[in-house]
């Protein structure tokens, strides 16, 4: 249903926008690893993305596991999703996001921008997203894996 009639989220980014704390806003219609690599070469920056804050569609996820795709390869390649993602100062990200559940619109915290060259990563929790691993130490170990720069290419074959 998002695909075939989809909802472009507007109203949220007038509301983020009114909050003058947002630096970059992007629909991902073309996939959010394309749209991360835009934002990040923009600014210079590079966007660390955890993988276990990605939101997950239960639908997506089970009709990928039964094509024998891993639903992540969907998540950051697809398109067509008509989503925003931006970035926001770290302090009114959750403001921001206790503002639009008021108004009945959902934001996920998917990661972090972080000094130094363009570029996009995932970052997955080695211990399996407990965040418990390294001995009880409260720290834990955590896998960085540079997203490849692709998404919907309306021109490519």
């Amino acid at each position: 249903q998002a695909h075939r009639r989809p909802a472009p989220s507007v109203r949220a980014a007038l509301l983020l926008a009114a909050r003058g704390t947002v630096t970059s806003l992007n629909d991902v219609s073309d996939g959010l690893a394309s749209e991360a690599w835009e934002i990040a070469e923009a600014s210079g920056v590079t966007l660390a993305l955890r993988d276990s804050d990605l939101p997950r569609s239960g639908s997506m996820a089970a009709y990928a596991n039964s094509c024998g795709v891993n639903p992540l390869e969907w998540m950051l390649y697809g398109g067509e999703d008509y989503v925003l993602l931006g970035t926001i100062a770290a302090a009114d990200a959750e403001p921001a996001k206790a503002e639009l559940a008021e108004a009945g619109l959902p934001m996920f915290i998917i990661g972090e921008v972080e000094a130094g060259g363009a570029g996009v990563e995932l970052l997955r929790d080695l211990d399996g997203g407990s965040g418990r691993s390294g001995g009880g130490t409260g720290r834990y170990e955590v896998l960085r894996e540079q997203i490849a720069k692709r998404g919907y290419n309306h021109f490519g074959n």
